[in-house]
């Protein structure tokens, strides 16, 4: 009798145990949410292409909608994607419609949803390449990963039906909803300006800055990012000098840094040529020139005052100058004021 029993209470033990192990591993159904911190697996497709299912998200999960990975192009470098990479190279499936499937990512970007299972892949399609972008930045806290992604977008182009199409869209969209970090908006649109000065002059013609042989000249070069992105890997040479030392080899957008290097000024006319390189978030090398000219003449070559030109025109005609030629005929910029523009060589002394 005692035996029964305990054959009866082992039966009824492993029953038990066998509905509690299904019950564990009970696949999520149309009413219940998906987890999305536990980063569902492709076992969860089934259920979520039943309907649009609301996720629940992290309270910390980052991600950024399209509209910001079409205005930052230096977002994508972490990535690994390419904006003129086709769509169909990330999601196979996308071959079923060929127009959106031979588009790029940054066109996708732009795709409409609509009506009709064309329209349908084109809505499904704009936030999945999102998503990719997302679950691909290592500075996105994506609550998906991009395996993820592209097996539930795959599933849903294959099922060929418009609902199913537009629910994962929609489920999508709310993972791309979340909080962008400030951080990765980052822009590769980069320019620089170069000013190159001699002892605060920015002559950038001959004859420039007339000075003594011998003496000490200070060449100035400032270099300002004007751009939108940051740059990195700054260095600032002189066609004469070679490198120029400056504070750093970063720059960020609108901030400025200044070089200089002392030299003694040699005879005659001289130019000199600063040129500053940097490169953007995208890898792209920009740079930027500016030239700086001075005169270097002699002390002790002869020279007369003006009151011995006055005093002694017979010693004009080797100039080749007259005493009543007008001011404006060798100053041509004297025009602009004339009255004396219109003076004479003699009436200027």
């Amino acid at each position: 009798m005692h035996a029964k029993w305990f054959v009866f209470l082992l039966v009824m033990a492993v029953a038990v145990m066998i509905a509690c192990s299904e019950f564990g591993s009970k696949t999520p159904t149309e009413s219940e949410s998906v987890s999305i911190n536990e980063k569902p697996s492709s076992d969860d497709f089934a259920a979520l292409e039943q309907g649009p299912v609301k996720p629940k998200i992290p309270a910390r999960s980052e991600g950024c909608a399209a509209n910001v990975w079409k205005k930052y192009d230096g977002t994508w470098v972490p990535t690994g994607y390419q904006q003129n990479q086709m769509v169909r190279s990330i999601f196979s499936e996308a071959v079923r419609y060929p127009a959106l499937g031979a588009s790029t990512l940054m066109q996708a970007l732009s795709f409409k949803s609509g009506k009709g299972i064309q329209a349908a892949a084109s809505g499904l399609l704009k936030e999945a390449v999102t998503a990719a972008l997302n679950a691909s930045h290592p500075d996105i806290d994506f609550p998906v990963t991009r395996a993820y992604v592209i097996d539930l977008v795959n599933s849903a182009l294959k099922s060929n039906d418009a609902k199913t199409m537009t629910a994962n869209a929609g489920i999508l969209l709310i993972l791309n909803s979340q909080k962008c970090p400030n951080a990765v908006k980052v822009s590769c649109t980069s320019s620089l300006t170069l000013t190159v000065s001699v002892n605060g002059l920015d002559a950038d013609l001959p004859p420039g800055l007339v000075i003594a042989t011998g003496s000490q000249i200070t060449l100035t070069y400032q270099i300002t990012n004007t751009g939108e992105s940051p740059l990195t890997n700054v260095i600032l040479t002189d066609d004469k000098f070679g490198a120029i030392l400056i504070p750093k080899q970063e720059l960020q957008p609108g901030e400025t840094m200044i070089g200089s290097v002392t030299a003694t000024a040699v005879s005659g006319q001289n130019c000199n040529t600063g040129t500053v390189t940097g490169m953007n978030p995208c890898g792209t090398t920009i740079s930027a020139s500016d030239p700086a000219c001075y005169q270097g003449v002699a002390l002790g070559n002869q020279g007369c005052t003006p009151g011995y030109w006055k005093n002694h025109t017979g010693s004009w005609p080797p100039t080749g100058y007259s005493p009543t030629q007008k001011v404006k005929d060798v100053f041509t910029e004297s025009a602009y004021w004339p009255a004396i523009g219109n003076s004479t060589l003699m009436n200027a002394l």
